[in-house]
């Protein structure tokens, strides 16, 4: 009984998290995406990821296995004011900071996004974090302050968990 009583409170958490609809129509790529200004709202966001305005930013070298639970192979580009910020070592990374992982699942084919986009000044152990996450045609996770996201962020240098130097 207590099993199905954790299985339901969990299904219960799933809407907060994820959409109804496990495939959307891809919008068209922003043709003015700029790469510093990411935006924080989810019917903006996918169309700047789909221009691939990061793809400027400084960039782990290569696809690899997630430490985390990010569907399996990954890579991570960082936005300049983010790598000068883990370069600095900083306890606080400057509002703006961005962070995009691409997501491969079992392969090299992109199937998807996570974003951390910092969006306030927040005191230790605070999430002043936008995060988005898109997989195989649904958002996964939108929003500020996702505990989804957060909980495992929080032990990274102001949310940010990627190795610095990139690898």
């Amino acid at each position: 009984m207590r099993s199905l009583l954790l299985l339901a409170s969990s299904l219960a958490l799933v809407p907060a998290c994820a959409d109804s609809s496990s495939s959307e129509e891809l919008p068209p790529p922003d043709a003015n995406a700029d790469p510093n200004e990411v935006p924080t709202d989810r019917d903006a966001l996918l169309p700047w990821l789909l221009a691939e305005p990061y793809l400027e930013w400084p960039a782990e070298s290569a696809i690899h296995d997630s430490t985390g639970p990010h569907f399996g192979n990954v890579r991570t580009w960082v936005s300049p004011d983010l790598f000068s910020s883990l370069e600095d070592g900083e306890a606080q990374h400057p509002v703006g900071a961005a962070a995009v992982k691409e997501l491969y699942g079992a392969g090299n084919d992109r199937r998807g996004w996570a974003v951390g986009v910092k969006i306030a000044d927040a005191g230790p152990g605070e999430d002043g974090w936008y995060w988005y996450e898109w997989f195989d045609g649904g958002v996964v996770a939108e929003g500020n302050a996702i505990s989804l996201c957060s909980g495992c962020h929080s032990g990274g240098l102001d949310f940010v968990l990627t190795p610095f130097p990139l690898q």
